[in-house]
């Protein structure tokens, strides 16, 4: 077997899942890719597992890969790429996973990118809204496409990390970008946050995250409406680690590092040997995936307090 698998894995939040896919030839009439109107070629999704422990990381997350490969007649070897979420999330559950990811590939000698967990859950959003567009157009209605996708994780102390995409059209084709980079806020104050975001765009935006998170955070209720002119929508789903890959067409990320709609073609390069040699410090290479964190870690703000504890007072 070719080593044209890539291994992709996420822990930043309660749910700690890996997923092993392929990009096979372009087919152009995969639902995926038609949806997107994109005809380079579709992730295949070849299998994908997770396991609900917060803590069970340093504990699974080996072992999902182990019986993933085991169940597909597929080895260590065959992988040629890994995608790893960066969070931001759990402190530790975003280390434990990104270390694993970097060490495989150092074992492997393969590349290894670091995509935003966040990104993952804008690119189940997009990917979603899209098919529920194309079905709207075969019946002939109007489709509806949010201005803004808010992905948003929990990162505890009462607060959630967000990102904000905003929809773009390029030469007929939807995506949406970010343009800034991920923040925190009270959970309470999301729901504000939002409205402000749709009035500013004029159009709707849609939530996504974990269901626990709707609670506390002044977002409506299913169906229901916020006080705003438009409508303000929560998605209930969980960061799959499938979404650092499938989707990721849809979203315009910045910065120098393939992520996005550039994911892809570097991937593709890199998984049929194409790809420059990696160098240490740059994409692909170990050395290049670094944890997002958008807050100073827990840890950090113990010893600041230890060593100034009356700072805090």
């Amino acid at each position: 077997m070719a080593a044209d698998l890539v291994l992709a894995l996420d822990g930043a939040t309660d749910v700690c899942s890996a997923a092993l896919l392929r990009l096979p030839s372009p087919v152009a009439s995969s639902p995926e890719a038609t949806a997107g109107g994109d005809t380079r070629g579709v992730w295949q999704l070849i299998d994908e597992s997770a396991a609900t422990d917060g803590k069970a990381q340093a504990r699974v997350l080996l072992h999902l890969v182990d019986d993933m490969l085991r169940a597909h007649g597929a080895v260590a070897a065959d992988v040629g790429a890994l995608v790893v979420g960066t969070g931001p999330g759990t402190f530790t559950g975003v280390r434990i996973t990104v270390a694993t990811a970097r060490a495989l590939a150092l074992a492997l000698s393969v590349p290894v990118l670091g995509v935003s967990s966040l990104a993952a859950l804008a690119a189940e959003a997009a990917c979603t809204t899209h098919a529920m567009s194309k079905r709207a157009g075969e019946t002939g209605a109007e489709p509806r496409l949010p201005g803004v996708i808010v992905p948003v994780i929990d990162a505890r102390r009462g607060q959630l990390f967000y990102g904000v995409y905003r929809r773009r059209q390029d030469a007929g084709e939807t995506s949406w970008r970010r343009e800034s980079g991920f923040e925190v806020c009270d959970r309470g104050r999301l729901g504000s946050v939002c409205e402000g975001l749709a009035r500013e765009a004029g159009e709707g935006v849609v939530v996504i995250g974990d269901a626990s998170l709707r609670e506390g955070s002044g977002l409506p209720s299913p169906g229901g409406r916020t006080a705003a002119t438009f409508d303000v929508e929560f998605r209930e789903t969980a960061v799959a680690a499938s979404r650092l890959l499938r989707g990721q067409e849809h979203l315009s990320e910045p910065g120098p590092s393939p992520s996005g709609s550039d994911l892809k073609p570097y991937l593709l390069s890199a998984t049929t040997g194409n790809a420059a040699p990696l160098v240490p410090g740059t994409a692909g290479s170990p050395e290049g995936v670094k944890p997002i964190y958008v807050r100073p870690p827990d840890a950090d703000m113990h010893i600041t307090k230890m060593r100034d504890p009356w700072r805090a007072r």
